[in-house]
């Protein structure tokens, strides 16, 4: 954030103002807050903008893994799962939806995710419905290149049923191998007619090089149906029974409950990975590409004006609003370190002029609302911010201050500020030149906030002794119960003793 001072304080009758602009930077990360479906990207003049980002997936109560592997915003990764290794690099240039991928090389070692209790991939779960999805991206498929790997195993009466789940690149085809994930029996009573099913389906065509294609593999134990889906087509489709027929007897998934707690994504890949996600469901209509067609938005991180008297005067925007999309910056001026809620009533929108002239406050808060157009190809976005406001300076220190001995006190007088629009008084008082320690007055220790009286008696001193005092003033912005960082202006030190 860059600070340009306009240098031309003005006067009015009772106020003391000086203007000052705040060039924002919405790319600057310390500038931001949080945010909801919104990133950077190039308008169509090729300007760098922060606006609405891609439709991504969302996260909800059937999800169980999700992976935005987004270089900005959300987490690297949603769910009951625990990050082990990471061999991954987030990138903004190839990306299928939100703002960013996750890049893996030849050499990579991926992705080692361990799932948590309530993950689909936790020992000893009895799956049910199931879509394991994800976008990818790849140069020249590598045979062997992994997407996904996990093994597990478990007990078929004495011996132990090994299980795999992959999707791994073979000819040029993605194939994905369940062995033994699907069983019939009870492994808990070591039935020995527990059982595992080996799977196997894969494409018919051949991945096509440098092109984003989406990736769906789902499962209805309702019917059996295990289908594989390429852009929304049909790859393969199996119904997981004893004879592969619709009528014959049904597997269902389960994790072994002797597996190991390892989930593997990525490795030797030589491709880039997007919006991974396992879902608890049939996962009817997976999310298409575009901008989003939900709104987003972005709270910026609080703008510190110094001065608690601090009035926007304009608020400046260079936008990207194509179509009939719309960006809606809106602000709040508080006194206060807090981080409102996107859904405060406080909230002014950046044309507010009434709310210009109503509030005032140290703290300076920003959010730009991005609202689409239902068409899916045109993105609204904010390039910079430019706030001009005024800055209420402390009032000029009191003249003419005189103290008077009178009997048991001294009583101090001074002229009224006329310019800074004060508020009130604040009178030091000591027993030595420049140090305002005094303890003994019957109105309390010093300083004496005397509000927006010129006078003041001060009794209970000590008649030996001599008393020094300055008096100093007050406004909005200096107030010692808002603004204790900015330092009153004093009068000059008068002295004298109390008479006996």
């Amino acid at each position: 954030m860059k600070r340009i001072g306009l240098g031309i304080p003005f006067f009015l009758v009772t106020f003391f103002l000086f203007s000052e602009t705040l060039v924002f930077d919405p790319f600057n990360s310390q500038n931001l807050w949080s945010s909801s479906r919104a990133g950077v990207y190039l308008d169509s003049a090729g300007r760098r903008t922060l606006g609405l980002a891609d439709t991504q997936y969302e996260f909800t109560d059937e999800t169980d893994l999700l992976l935005h592997f987004n270089s900005t915003g959300n987490s690297i990764y949603q769910g009951d799962y625990q990050l082990l290794a990471s061999d991954v690099l987030l990138q903004e240039e190839l990306r299928a939806l939100g703002n960013g991928a996750g890049l893996f090389t030849e050499m990579s070692r991926g992705m080692v995710l361990e799932p948590g209790r309530e993950s689909m991939f936790q020992p000893g779960t009895h799956v049910g419905a199931f879509t394991i999805e994800f976008w990818l991206y790849t140069a020249s498929p590598k045979e062997g290149a992994t997407v996904l790997a996990w093994q597990g195993s478990s007990w078929t009466g004495s011996e132990p049923l090994f299980q795999l789940v992959s999707a791994r690149v073979v000819n040029r085809r993605l194939v994905w191998q369940l062995e033994n994930f699907f069983v019939r029996g009870d492994s808990d009573t070591e039935d020995p007619g527990f059982i595992g099913l080996p799977v196997r389906i894969g494409q018919r065509r051949d991945l096509v090089p440098r092109r984003w294609t989406h990736h769906l593999l789902r499962f209805d134990p309702q019917r059996s149906i295990l289908e594989y889906l390429v852009d929304g087509l049909t790859e393969d489709i199996q119904y997981i029974t004893h004879n592969g027929t619709q009528g014959g007897d049904p597997f269902i998934p389960y994790v072994g409950e002797l597996s190991e707690p390892a989930l593997s994504l990525g490795y030797n890949l030589n491709g880039v990975l997007d919006e991974f996600r396992v879902s608890r469901r049939w996962v009817e209509e997976p999310v298409e590409r575009g901008v989003s067609q939900v709104s987003g938005y972005v709270q910026f991180a609080r703008q510190d004006l110094y001065y608690p008297g601090a009035q926007i005067v304009a608020i400046d925007q260079a936008l990207s609003e194509p179509g009939l999309t719309e960006v809606r910056t809106s602000w709040i001026l508080s006194d206060f370190i807090e981080q409102p809620h996107p859904a405060d009533p406080r909230w002014r929108l950046a044309n507010d002029t009434q709310g210009f002239r109503e509030d005032r406050g140290r703290y300076l808060y920003l959010m730009s609302e991005f609202l689409p157009d239902g068409i899916g190809t045109n993105r609204p976005g904010v390039r910079e911010i430019r706030i001009t406001y005024n800055e209420e300076l402390p009032p000029p220190a009191p003249t003419r201050v005189r103290a008077e001995s009178v009997e048991d006190g001294i009583e101090l007088t001074w002229d009224r500020v006329i310019r800074g629009n004060p508020e009130g008084y604040i009178v030091y008082f000591g027993e030595r030149p420049n140090e305002y320690f005094g303890e003994s007055a019957v109105l309390g220790a010093s300083p004496l906030d005397v509000g927006d009286r010129t006078h003041i008696k001060i009794t209970g001193l000590d008649p030996g002794r001599v008393y020094y005092f300055r008096v100093g003033s007050y406004n909005y912005s200096n107030n010692p119960l808002r603004g204790e960082h900015i330092p009153l202006r004093f009068s000059a030190e008068v002295a004298a003793r109390p008479i006996r």
